[in-house]
């Protein structure tokens, strides 16, 4: 009998300098934050970083972190994560302002949204 494990993923919300927007990726009805799985006993936060460097062609680091703290929803570990940089992809993606993301996501990330726009406010 094969064993399977669940896999682990890592995303961000990436948030503009005035805080008062986030990134978003369109994927088909709803809107996301970048987001990936981990690589094989790959760090969170080097996967949430390599996501957004594929995703939105951002060079980010841990510097860019807001806090350090994360958010865990299901398998996903959320970074909090501010740029002024413009997303460089061929992927439909904007800042938009929380509400709009709140109103538009998957019930899954919800709980997330609401951690990240607290911390965002603080």
């Amino acid at each position: 009998m094969t064993t399977y494990r669940r896999q682990e993923g890592a995303g961000l919300f990436i948030v503009s300098p005035s805080l008062d927007k986030v990134l978003v990726i369109e994927a088909g009805d709803y809107l996301d934050i970048p987001k990936a799985l981990r690589e094989h006993n790959e760090p969170h936060l080097k996967t949430a970083l390599r996501e957004a460097w594929r995703d939105c062609g951002l060079q980010l680091s841990e510097t860019d972190l807001l806090t350090q703290e994360t958010y865990k929803v299901g398998d996903l570990v959320t970074f909090l994560i501010m740029s002024g940089k413009k997303p460089n992809s061929r992927r439909e993606m904007m800042y938009v302002p929380w509400r709009t993301l709140e109103e538009n996501c998957s019930e899954f990330l919800y709980p997330a949204i609401q951690w990240a726009k607290e911390k965002s406010y603080g």
